[in-house]
């Protein structure tokens, strides 16, 4: 079997690193950020995690595309 090339998803280091620092930060597992970005988790905290990554993930995407 043949896989298309355009149906894999990249990794993206950046948002690793914003998935630890979040999880660090907030004193809670990488798996439940990842929970709550994913919309499994539907609360106030998960709504905190969601605006924190997008700052910060935006914050660092424009700092490496310079």
């Amino acid at each position: 079997m043949n896989r298309n090339s355009k149906s894999r998803k990249k990794y993206d280091s950046a948002k690793a690193l914003v998935v630890k620092q979040l999880a660090s930060s907030l004193k809670i597992s990488e798996s439940y950020v990842r929970m709550a970005l994913n919309d499994t988790v539907k609360n106030e905290t998960a709504d905190t995690i969601r605006k924190e990554f997008n700052r910060l993930y935006r914050e660092i995407s424009n700092l490496l595309n310079k």
